[in-house]
């Protein structure tokens, strides 16, 4: 964990392979699975499990049934300069109208009880792939596979 002190959150795409471990427990470990146990199934059955791609100076992931997969990495960063993997969701372009976010991890201190809840840190992934969305030419739906509903929101187009 960062030290003491204001923290901020940066999302990037990018995580160095020496952030494995880190990643493992919060994507595959995580304690807070059980609240979403019957969307994290389904989305297992339909899509595969994820899994790391270490060859390369980044890790990436591979998703057995769906298109290649992108992830959005949020990291909790001190001012000293220590950091701390926060959360990940892992997404995919399903079909030219839409991006299906299939995946979805907080570490345990965003999530619902957790001393960081307020920050909304889920949200706030789900909103920087949004705003990625607007920006991508045909993509009309942002799908939420882990919403109990399966939920489809529309994306609007600066123009």
């Amino acid at each position: 964990m960062p030290s003491a002190g204001p923290s901020r959150i940066r999302f990037t795409s990018q995580l160095p392979l020496s952030r494995r471990d880190e990643l493992e427990g919060l994507l595959y470990f995580n304690e807070n699975q059980h609240t979403v146990e019957g969307r994290l199934r389904e989305a297992l059955r339909q899509y595969g499990s994820p899994s790391m791609v270490l060859g390369e100076p980044f890790i990436r992931f591979s998703v057995p049934n769906c298109p290649p997969a992108q992830t959005l990495y949020a990291l909790e960063e001190a001012e000293d300069g220590a950091s701390r993997l926060a959360g990940i969701a892992i997404y995919t372009r399903e079909d030219p109208e839409t991006l299906s976010i299939l995946f979805v991890a907080v570490h345990e201190d965003y999530a619902t009880g957790g001393a960081l809840e307020g920050e909304k840190l889920a949200p706030q992934l789900l909103d920087v792939i949004r705003t990625s969305a607007e920006r991508t030419r045909g993509v009309r739906w942002l799908r939420l596979f882990y919403h109990p509903k399966d939920l489809r929101i529309g994306i609007r187009h600066g123009g």
